[in-house]
């Protein structure tokens, strides 16, 4: 079995295992980026997603392409200090 870790950012990531998680109703993304994570959308297409990313293209994907699907949108970072970036 390959699994992936990814030293720069510390996710560890095992998508082909992704189908043996289960059944949930809320899914928080932490860290949408430009494209989501559509292969947790895809896995979990009745949850509710709670999405959290500072990033203006974020808020974007979420608009243009979750339009059908139930989601709330934070546009703020999550970090392990406080500080504001302009």
């Amino acid at each position: 079995m390959k699994k992936y870790f990814y030293e720069k950012t510390g996710i560890y990531n095992d998508w082909p295992q992704i189908k043996n998680l289960p059944s949930i109703d809320t899914l928080i993304d932490i860290g949408v980026g430009k494209e989501g994570t559509p292969e947790l959308y895809d896995r979990f297409p009745k949850a509710h997603l709670i999405l959290i990313d500072p990033i203006d293209e974020a808020e974007y994907f979420a608009k243009n392409n979750l339009s059908s699907r139930k989601y709330s949108f934070f546009k703020y970072g999550v970090g392990d200090r406080e500080e504001i970036q302009t």
